[in-house]
């Protein structure tokens, strides 16, 4: 539950019923801490260097536990502070003078960019030069009475925080009277929370006990979320020792550190025209700067760094041109896909075999490297230029391979057949590991398991099997014949088409739950593909058309046997003089952000469109023969493969 209460909370406590410290006296819990104490002979030291961390292995858990504000305060007071504005004054009091606007457009207020900048200036350890801005401009970054409040915080003076708290309350509310009452009731709750922790952890048990009884129970009377905080620190009366308390209540100590993090929480309460939110003037260039990035169409670089000196604008940076072809198979091409690494390429053709190819030095090509490829351009990534390489040829199918799946360490590979069968590969020196023979008809698809241990396979036997890669079979199931699967990166959800509905159905299996959802598409599926985030899913229909759906999580829908899956694009082909649909075409995402979706085709062509927009970018002509398969490589944005049905796999 989000607020007050934390992850050690119990999560049925009766409101009706008074907390254990709140019944009884001081002696008594000293004489119950006492035998916990007695019967305890691994009681641990108390570890005074967690008093004076800013960096405590428990405060990432005390951000998201106990201590955390509220979500539903946050969107309260984020909705107030939309509504209030300083009225021509600046927060700090100053003279209406300078309240003026500047820039191109004047929509920036002067008196907030000046302290915000003071503030980058701090923050960039150059407090003379922030205070001499601060002198030379007359504006304050915080008044006096926020730096004093500040200071009373990291002091420990509680008393005197919560008095000069009531005076920030009182002297905004004449400004700007839409400061939510229950933030100010929070703020106060989490400054005596510290009162009594820090009182705890000095074993003072009457200060803590009033603390708890006297001031914090006052503030949860009318609130349900505190009045549950309450029941669970008061079973921190039981703790045995200093250490232990730290454990429990996943709090660093009294030193510095807590009490910078009770002022980064106290900032998110109190109106940002009081207290400037933290690296205020380096989250809005980001901002801008993501924005910019949104708006460029051909972004595609592995380069995070973006110039702040002009607007960012890429040039086409989409690979275009064919690279490298690789000819060493003698039959169709039916499917293809780059290792995780982004060093290794695996295909399988109509010809039984399944041939893994490596990246090399373009300088450093093996007599093997050479067979079976023609082209002398290499892969490139700015840096440096490699060509692909024959590492292995893996025989042992006695049918069609129709598909193939990377294990999530590159360490093993899976290939699917219509010879019935799923064969486990090493990648190291190309031997068969398993040989899988549960299937009565052609495997069509496999998709690994997050844990590396497991993997999923579906074939048009209307079976899905889940293995483990000793041999074992450890879950079927039962439906319509399986064109496709995908695994959810996270390894929760097992999609798949179809589930014995429709040959429209797209089915969301729950691998924790054994719950299922479906989707129901326009047109008979022929393949799907899911984004890295597990967000979103591509899928391509007999149609020639390529739909984009967002499938957030179930869980987080409501209700949940409702599907709230929803429809975002729809990419249609272009320059098809005939819609047969006989094949299975696949696509995938591509691009440093996954910006791009490309696609192969019955035309023999491969076409690439923005993700978000859907404009149509590009469509490269190359291949003789129908197109099945794409993959972009995952770790360097400018280069993917196409498998056609002319033999051939294309390097772009």
């Amino acid at each position: 539950m989000d607020g007050f209460v934390s992850s050690h909370a119990p999560g049925g406590a009766n409101d009706s019923v008074e907390p254990l410290a709140l019944q009884i006296s001081s002696r008594d819990l000293l004489t119950r801490r006492q035998s916990i104490i007695n019967s305890n002979s691994n009681t641990d030291e108390v570890i005074q260097e967690r008093k004076n961390s800013s960096v405590h292995p428990r405060k990432r858990a005390r951000l998201g536990g106990s201590l955390q504000m509220p979500h539903m305060i946050k969107d309260t007071l984020s909705n107030g502070n939309a509504e209030c504005q300083s009225n021509g004054k600046s927060s700090n009091g100053e003279a209406s003078s300078v309240d003026t606007h500047i820039g191109p457009q004047g929509l920036i207020h002067k008196v907030e960019f000046v302290r915000l900048i003071q503030q980058a200036l701090h923050d960039l350890g150059f407090q003379s030069i922030s205070k001499e801005l601060e002198e030379a401009s007359g504006i304050q970054r915080q008044s006096d009475l926020i730096n004093e409040f500040s200071a009373e915080i990291m002091r420990g003076n509680w008393a005197k925080a919560l008095e000069l708290l009531q005076l920030i309350k009182e002297s905004h509310l004449e400004a700007q009277p839409c400061w939510p009452s229950s933030s100010s009731q929070t703020a106060c709750f989490l400054i005596l929370e510290q009162k009594f922790l820090e009182a705890l952890e000095r074993e003072d048990l009457d200060g803590a006990l009033h603390t708890l009884r006297q001031e914090l129970g006052p503030l949860g009377e009318n609130d349900h979320e505190r009045r549950r905080q309450l029941h669970w620190l008061a079973t921190l009366f039981m703790c045995t020792s200093t250490s232990d308390l730290y454990e429990k209540s996943s709090w660093c100590g009294s030193g510095e550190g807590a009490r910078l993090l009770l002022l980064s929480q106290l900032q998110i309460l109190l109106p940002p025209t009081l207290m400037l939110p933290d690296h205020r003037l380096q989250h809005l260039v980001e901002q801008a700067l993501l924005a910019q990035k949104a708006l460029c169409a051909l972004h595609n670089t592995s380069n995070r760094h973006m110039s702040l000196l002009q607007d960012h604008q890429c040039h086409d940076q989409i690979p275009l041109l064919t690279s490298q072809i690789m000819e060493a198979h003698t039959d169709e091409v039916w499917h293809l896909g780059w290792s995780h690494s982004g060093q290794l390429l695996a295909s399988g053709s109509k010809d039984h075999t399944v041939r893994v190819w490596e990246l090399q030095p373009c300088s450093v090509l093996s007599a093997e490297g050479e067979v079976g490829s023609q082209g002398n351009g290499c892969v490139g990534d700015g840096t440096s230029s490699h060509r692909l390489c024959l590492k292995h040829t893996l025989l042992g199918h006695s049918d069609a391979v129709a598909f193939v799946a990377w294990s999530p360490d590159d360490s093993m590979l899976l290939s699917c057949s219509n010879d019935h069968l799923v064969q486990l590969w090493s990648v190291a020196d190309g031997r068969t590991l398993q040989i899988y023979a549960r299937h009565t008809d052609s495997v069509t698809t496999c998709a690994w398991l997050s844990c590396g241990q497991r993997f999923v396979t579906g074939g048009f036997d209307r079976n899905i099997y889940m293995w483990d890669i000793h041999g074992n079979e450890l879950r079927q199931w039962k439906g319509g014949r399986i064109n496709d699967l995908v695994v959810t990166p996270d390894g929760k959800y097992l999609v798949s088409t179809h589930g014995g509905l429709s040959e429209k159905s797209i089915v969301i299996h729950d691998l924790e739950s054994g719950t299922e959802e479906t989707i129901m598409e326009t047109h008979a599926i022929t393949s799907l593909h899911i984004s890295r985030d597990g967000r979103h899913l591509l899928v391509n229909l007999q149609c020639q058309e390529i739909h984009l759906w967002d499938i957030s999580d179930p869980k987080n829908r409501s209700p949940p046997s409702t599907i709230r899956a929803k429809k975002i694009m729809v990419f249609q082909f272009q320059g098809l003089q005939e819609k047969h649909g006989r094949f299975v075409i696949r696509s995938c995402f591509g691009g440093s952000d996954e910006s791009f979706i490309v696609s192969g085709s019955e035309d023999s062509q491969v076409y690439i469109w923005h993700g978000r927009t859907g404009d149509l970018l590009h469509v490269l002509p190359g291949h003789s023969g129908t197109v099945n398969a794409v993959s972009w490589n995952p770790t360097n944005p400018h280069v993917f493969a196409s498998a056609s049905d002319d033999h051939t796999i294309r390097i772009w």
